[in-house]
């Protein structure tokens, strides 16, 4: 008697949902594109995420001994995350495979909020009264411009989310 197999039923139902819509998909394309196609989309997707939550939770983090790198960091990340959400869409002429992958923008709905709130307050507290971003540092040149380039990032990540989820295909 051996130790029971354990229940897969959900990651195996995922796995083959999304190969059986690869593979209707490669009934007209080559596999190399169809790959390619799924994975800059994921990636972009991933690159994407990466932003939102480092975002979301840039204002729980002490500034500590690094100072306002975090910040700095994520102010050269934005312009990537601009170009990889155009990615989210390399997906749209796989009709099957893109009505599975654009459910990723439905945890965007509770996200972008999450991110919006501490760009928000930066945009008040560094921008407008120009604070530092760390209260423990000096006011650095690109302070002021860190929350209007992090609002006008979020913005297009929404939007371009917002164009996956409405993707519609005619018949």
């Amino acid at each position: 008697m051996g130790i029971p197999p354990r229940s897969n039923l959900f990651n195996n139902s995922v796995v083959i949902f999304i190969w059986t819509d690869v593979k209707d998909a490669m009934n007209t394309m080559s596999t190399i594109e169809v790959l390619l196609k799924l994975g800059s989309c994921l990636v972009g997707w991933m690159v994407v995420y990466t932003h939102c939550v480092w975002t979301a939770t840039l204002r729980m983090v002490d500034c500590g001994t690094d100072g306002d790198e975090f910040w700095l960091l994520l102010l050269v990340f934005a312009p990537i995350t601009i170009g990889a959400t155009f990615l989210l869409s390399a997906t749209t002429q796989l009709k099957e495979v893109h009505q599975t992958i654009k459910k990723l923008a439905l945890p965007m709905i509770v996200l972008l909020p999450l991110a919006v709130w501490p760009v928000w307050i930066s945009l008040q507290n560094a921008t407008f009264h120009l604070e530092a971003l760390c209260h423990n540092g000096s006011i650095a040149l690109w302070h002021p411009w860190w929350a209007p380039l992090q609002l006008i990032t979020l913005l297009v990540v929404g939007i371009k989310s917002w164009q996956a989820w409405q993707y519609t295909y005619s018949e």
